[in-house]
Parts: structure tokens; C-alpha cells; sequence
């Protein structure tokens, strides 16, 4: 109706209704509009399908007023961009009132609304999002929202079973975006259905403010993919995912990447066995110490590609601590490439010795993928420096390396006790002990899942 009116300042709505069945565009590119006076007597009836981009690209709109009993949304499918890069809007009034439990699609939603500090949903079932399956972006880039009350009314609870739901960017970017209480996000959108899934991915990238994510176990979501899922959430270091099932996740890579105040991350629980890719995983986490992928079910199982567990942690100077079960295979013939730029920081810039938890098999790997010429860490220079150190997943034997080349496991010498050495091998038939290296017992934390 009034789409791409670029000069337009104020605008006033006659007195009598404006009947209408469809406000998509009906203000897109107001880019001048300020004022929308009467917007009271603009009536939507029973009808009306669809609001998307109704206000889009209203930069100067400070505030907007929906008059709840004319503007009835009830059989509403689709809001997607319906208030996208209003720059300036700080206030919708009414946006309580609006039924969305029809709504299919509220993609970049808000996305663009960087004067919008608070946000409030209602708590009355047919004022709910029930049958949502697109979520991306609806607050990307909203990055004064601090607060969004009632984020428990997302219930999405009669999405169709086996349908998997796009949250991601969901957040992206909302640099001061603390969740329900202060810095606190507990997203609540937990859908029992069968077979429904989440698409997390970079779903609170750029969540700088945030200090505690919490997933609790009252209830499950099934992630698809969550990949850059918390990357850059760098006040964040307070993180519980024990309602986080990742059985059917394909992909984690940077999901915890420059999350520089983590001090621990334990995934044991995880479920990795669909998971195809976890590079960069823990990428630049500075304060990190411990990452724990010891559980029975953190496989690799479905890493095909080499570069698969590329710089799983590199650029963490402070790792303490890294476990890795049976499960996490380190395959030579799968991993060529990956495991030459695996999960080790550079042993020149560390400022702690890494004590690495894992099995002989798993630790031979290490060395012998890790230590070629090529790679970005030299795991016998890590070991001759004592930054690097290998121990049992049971911390009851400790693995020790020694010369120079060769890269062979060697068996427990008898009259030593619960200590076996993988060699860096000598000579020709030598079997030289020379300068044992000695293993690191520091104090492990971890969050439990």
C-alpha cells in the first residue's frame, strides 16, 4: 500500500477503517516515515495471512502501536521480517495482545532493531509461538536487547514430529543480550514432539554480555547442528548443557571458540557419533583449562574428512587438562591432515604443561601425526620441553617418550611399575630411557552435564 514511499514522513490513517488481508510490504522502505498517526483504525480481520516485512527498513520509527481487537493475527502464518532494520524502533505497543499460535515463520523478525533494549511475550496460549519451525535470525543484530520476558511462551510444543527447526542465528549478535534475568539466557524451547530437532547453529554467536547459559536437564532439546552454537560469548563462564541431546548433531565446529572466560568444558555426555566435523571446536578459549570428551559415546565415527578435528584447541595457552575415550579414535589413514593440526596449542606459546588423558593407541597417534615436520605443533618438541605429557584415561599409567625419532609404542619394562613408554625410538635396536619425561598432576575443574 504505502511500499517504497521514501520521502514519507507522516502519515494519517483515515478515521474510518482500513480493511486489508494482507500487510505484507505495506510499509516496507518507509525509510523517511517517523509518524503513523491512527494506526488504531487499521483493521485486519479474521482473514489475514501474512505480516511479513510490514514495517521493513522503517529506519525511523521510534515506536509503533497495534491496536489489539482490529488487528487480529490469529490465522497469521508468516511474520517473517515484519519489523526488520528498524533502527530506531524502541517500543511496539500492544505486541502482547497479538496471537501468534498459528505462526509458521518469524525469521529475522526483529533483526536490525538496534534501539530495542526489552522485549515481552505473552504468557496466554493463543498469544504463544506453537507451531514455529523458522527461527533464524529473529533477533540478529538487536544489539541493545538486553532482556526478553516470558521467552517461555517460544513452547513450539505443535510443531509436526520429525520436523527440524531452524533457530540458528537466533541471537546473532545481540551484544548485550542477557536473557531472562541479568546476564543469565535460558532459551526454553524444549519441543517433546518425536523426532523434533533444533538447527543451533551460531544461535548466540556474539553473545558477549552473557555470563550464564543455562540448558538445564528438566527438559530435552534434540540439536542438529551446533556449530558456532556459543562462539564468541566472551563473558560467558558459567554454561550448563545437561538438557542438551546432540545424538542426531552433525556438526560442532567453533562451538565454543573465543569464549575467552570458560575455564572448563566437560562434554562427556555428548552423544558424538553423527558428528562430521569439530574444527576449531574450543578455538582461542584463553582461561580454558579442561575439555573432557572421555564418555562412552564422544566418537569420531562419522569424521571421514582430514581435516575434521582441525585446531580443536590451538590458541589455548592456559590447557591443563584433555581427556579422550576409547571412542575417539585417531585414526592415521581418516585423519592425515587433521590430526597434524589437532587440538594442541603451540608448545613455544603455552604457559602451562598439557597432560593428555587417552589410551596408548590414542597417544601414539598423537605423536605420530602430530610430530611431522609439517604440522603447526610438534608434539616431540612439546614432550623434550615438558609442555606436553600423556597419561591413562585412569590417570594409573603414564605414558613416557624418549630420543629423538621413531615413533613406536614400547611395553612396560618389568621391574617398572604402572608406567609404560611410547618411544620416540634411538639407534638401531637401542631402547634408551634417556630423560624421561615427567607428568603433569595439576588440579582438574570441570562443569558437569
Amino acid at each position: 500500500m504505502f511500499y517504497y514511499c521514501t520521502a514519507l514522513e507522516t502519515l494519517t490513517l483515515w478515521d474510518s477503517y482500513i480493511f486489508t488481508r494482507s500487510c505484507t510490504s505495506m510499509f516496507q522502505d518507509c525509510s523517511s516515515l517517523t509518524t503513523i498517526n491512527n494506526m488504531t483504525n487499521l483493521y485486519a480481520g479474521a482473514s489475514l495471512g501474512s505480516t511479513a516485512k510490514m514495517f521493513k527498513n522503517c529506519s525511523n520509527l521510534a515506536s509503533i502501536s497495534l491496536n489489539s481487537a482490529n488487528f487480529a493475527t490469529q490465522k497469521v502464518t508468516n511474520m517473517s521480517e515484519m519489523f526488520y532494520g528498524c533502527s530506531k524502533l524502541a517500543e511496539i505497543e500492544n505486541f502482547t495482545a497479538m496471537q501468534l499460535s498459528t505462526v509458521e515463520n518469524v525469521s529475522s523478525m526483529f533483526e536490525g532493531c538496534t534501539s530495542l533494549t526489552e522485549l515481552a511475550f505473552s504468557t496466554t496460549p493463543t498469544k504463544q509461538l506453537l507451531v514455529a519451525t523458522n527461527l533464524s535470525r529473529m533477533f540478529a543484530g538487536c544489539s541493545n536487547l538486553k532482556i526478553i520476558r516470558y521467552l517461555s511462551s517460544i513452547k513450539l510444543t505443535n510443531v509436526p514430529a520429525d520436523t527440524e527447526i531452524d533457530c540458528s542465528y537466533m541471537f546473532y549478535n545481540c551484544a548485550k543480550y542477557q536473557g531472562i534475568s541479568t546476564k543469565t539466557i535460558a532459551p526454553y524451547i524444549y519441543p517433546t514432539q518425536s523426532g523434533v530437532t533444533i538447527n543451533c547453529s551460531h544461535m548466540f554467536d556474539g553473545c558477549a554480555a552473557a555470563t550464564t547459559i543455562d540448558f538445564n536437564g528438566e527438559r530435552t532439546i534434540r540439536v542438529s547442528d551446533a556449530s558456532y552454537m556459543f562462539n564468541k560469548c566472551n563473558a560467558l563462564n558459567t554454561l550448563t548443557l545437561d538438557g542438551v541431546n546432540t545424538a542426531n548433531c552433525t556438526k560442532m565446529e567453533y562451538m565454543f571458540a573465543d569464549c575467552d572466560a570458560l575455564t572448563s568444558i566437560d562434554l562427556s555426555s555428548f552423544d558424538t557419533r553423527k558428528v562430521t566435523t569439530m574444527t576449531y571446536l574450543c578455538n582461542s578459549c584463553d582461561a580454558l583449562t579442561s575439555l573432557d570428551l572421555s564418555g562412552e559415546n564422544c566418537s569420531t565415527a562419522a569424521m571421514s574428512t582430514a581435516d575434521a578435528l582441525k585446531n580443536m584447541i590451538c590458541n589455548n595457552k592456559n590447557m591443563t587438562t584433555l581427556k579422550l575415550g576409547d571412542s575417539f579414535v585417531l585414526s592415521a589413514s581418516r585423519f592425515t591432515t587433521g590430526i597434524n593440526y589437532l587440538m594442541l596449542p603451540n608448545p613455544t606459546s603455552v604457559t602451562t604443561a598439557l597432560t593428555v588423558y587417552a589410551n596408548a593407541d590414542i597417544a601414539t597417534a598423537l605423536l605420530q601425526q602430530v610430530g611431522k615436520p609439517n604440522s603447526n605443533y610438534r608434539a616431540v618438541e612439546g614432550v623434550k620441553a615438558g609442555k606436553l605429557n600423556f597419561k591413562s584415561l585412569d590417570g594409573a599409567t603414564t605414558w613416557k617418550y624418549y630420543s629423538d625419532a621413531g615413533l613406536t609404542l614400547e611395553q612396560t619394562p618389568a621391574e617398572v611399575t604402572n608406567t609404560s613408554y611410547v618411544g620416540l625410538g634411538g639407534g638401531e635396536g637401542e631402547a634408551s630411557l634417556d630423560a624421561p619425561v615427567a607428568s603433569y598432576g595439576g588440579a582438574q575443574t570441570g562443569i558437569n552435564f
